[in-house]
């Protein structure tokens, strides 16, 4: 089990939808290993502010059989953020995290290839959510924070 993580902001505001998928994911990590973290809705009550654009999901092609059909694509996810004080003093500058996965594919199976798709962009949904929560709880920007007060 992992330790709690002592921050030194009580108060998140966040732009993310936290009745969605990526959004009830970071929600949880954060409340598991910062119990005392409490999500408000008031960017001007908040410690601090996580600014986002929100998910960003692409598939493209990426090899194509000799017939022309797609053999395999890329599916990319990636999320464009920044940590801010409620003073608006930047703590985390714009920061792009992304990721990529390639899937297979076979028209024949392509029920099954959705079902893998949603799987995978879950699944990179999870890996963006825990870099986040990384970059939330790091050291760093504690320091910031405690400087910035």
């Amino acid at each position: 089990m992992r330790s709690e993580v002592e921050l030194p902001f009580s108060t998140i505001y966040s732009e993310l939808n936290t009745q969605e998928r990526f959004g009830v994911m970071l929600k949880r990590m954060l409340k598991a290993r910062s119990p005392n973290l409490k999500f408000i809705d008031d960017p001007k009550l908040a410690d601090i502010i996580l600014e986002t654009k929100g998910l960003s999901k692409a598939r493209t092609p990426l090899s194509l059989d000799p017939d022309g059909k797609v053999e395999e694509y890329e599916l990319y996810v990636s999320l464009e953020f920044k940590l801010l004080s409620n003073k608006g003093e930047v703590l985390v500058p714009k920061t792009l995290i992304k990721t990529t996965r390639i899937m297979p594919y076979n028209i024949l199976e392509s029920n099954a290839g959705d079902k893998e798709t949603e799987f995978l962009y879950e699944d990179m949904e999870k890996e963006i959510a825990s870099k986040l929560f990384g970059r939330i709880t790091a050291s760093e920007l504690s320091e910031k924070f405690k400087n910035k007060k």
